[in-house]
């Protein structure tokens, strides 16, 4: 029987949590393309990126790191960092918003101009506010609820600051760690801060070599009964 949702209890509150394989996709994406956007260092530009199919069914998942490969060989030490998600068109094709963070005067060629994208058309846009960039990626998240509809081994996105940038890319590990985690750190005074390792291993994480539980225990697997 098709799995379609995960129960969890807070064994601290009794606390029951429900939660459709859908929901914990759509919410997961859409923390984290939060927490890039409030890590990403200021002063930088955002290119705007949107990658079409020609093809309703040409779909295939190495397409977006293929185009990705070239734009980090491209701009290099120019690239501070990068997000993506992926939305369904209307007519059925996967379709793909791509924001590259660069250093002022970066630019790339149109990707399906250059060879760099040869499944479709594109579209290249330059802003230069964080928000712009932020924002353009969030018009497409609220649109996640046809996430059932994509193709089966489908990412829907993915969020990249590079570790050159070490305090944005704590930040980004930090922002997208679990809201009781944060808490419990809180709690108990256990000092975070760049370079300190945050890290999932069995019953909850490692916070600085810190072992702080988590609260959340899985029940079971719902399935065709899930509401």
């Amino acid at each position: 029987m098709m799995v379609t949702g995960y129960e969890f209890v807070n064994t601290a509150t009794g606390e029951v949590l429900r939660l459709s394989t859908t929901e914990a996709r759509v919410n997961r994406m859409r923390k984290r393309i939060a927490a890039w956007s409030r890590s990403l260092p200021r002063g930088y530009q955002y290119i705007l990126v949107t990658l079409t199919y020609r093809a309703v069914n040409g779909w295939s998942a190495r397409h977006v790191s293929a185009f990705l490969k070239r734009v980090r060989r491209h701009l290099g030490d120019a690239l501070v960092g990068y997000a993506w998600v992926a939305e369904l068109q209307r007519r059925g094709a996967v379709h793909y918003h791509v924001v590259l963070v660069v250093t002022p005067g970066a630019r790339i060629p149109k990707p399906d101009e250059a060879g760099w994208w040869p499944h479709g058309s594109s579209r290249v846009e330059l802003v230069r506010r964080a928000r712009a960039g932020a924002s353009y990626l969030r018009k497409y998240i609220s649109k996640a609820e046809c996430v059932d509809a994509f193709p089966a081994g489908l990412r829907l996105f993915a969020v990249v600051i590079r570790r050159a940038f070490s305090d944005a890319a704590w930040s980004l590990r930090w922002l997208s760690a679990p809201a009781w985690l944060r808490a419990a750190v809180s709690e108990r005074c256990i000092v975070v801060g760049v370079g300190v390792a945050i890290r999932r291993v069995c019953g909850g994480f490692e916070v600085g070599g810190i072992f702080v539980a988590s609260p959340w225990r899985f029940v079971r697997l719902l399935r065709e009964s899930f509401a």
